[in-house]
């Protein structure tokens, strides 16, 4: 078991049919998931972004954090069970390890996605037709840093979360 399952043992566990959704792409998210078993499918729209098998992943600590609606569909692809916690931020904040174990994650996928975008925008560079554009456009994603959370009162769909 994984020290991330084990210091989220007091957790309700949760079991979920292949095909049944964990969480929902736009709907207000405040549970979080920890899996303890099974394969899920991390879909944006129609496209599947991830499948994730891995014991002591997490699901939902964006939308638990930033207090956003999910910028992710989270669908079972064979039988899941996992962790369950109603209020997802005050698990975090309560539980060093998960923290650290969120953290981590967030800051893998944030290394994975940069590294892609600065290979996009190497590949579009030089660029001379209407691709040209995304030179820009991705320069200004990678130089853009904000110190806090975007104001998310009002309904955004925002393609980058």
């Amino acid at each position: 078991m994984s020290s991330v399952l084990a210091a989220c043992a007091a957790l309700p566990e949760l079991s979920f049919e292949p095909g049944t959704p964990l969480i929902s792409e736009g709907q207000p998210v405040s549970r979080l998931f920890i899996l303890v078993s099974g394969r899920v499918s991390v879909r944006k729209g129609d496209k599947e972004v991830a499948r994730i098998s891995d014991e002591g992943a997490i699901f939902g600590e964006m939308s638990a954090l930033l207090d956003i609606p999910a910028s992710a569909s989270v669908i079972a692809l064979d039988d899941v069970r996992a962790l369950c916690a109603e209020d997802g931020a005050a698990l975090i904040e309560a539980n060093h390890q998960l923290a650290i174990h969120s953290a981590r994650t967030l800051a893998k996928r944030l290394y994975h996605a940069t590294s892609y975008l600065a290979d996009c925008k190497t590949q579009f560079a030089d660029r001379s037709d209407h691709f040209g554009i995304m030179d820009q456009i991705l320069d200004e994603l990678l130089q853009q840093q904000r110190a806090e959370p975007a104001d998310t009162s009002e309904d955004v769909n925002d393609p980058r979360l």
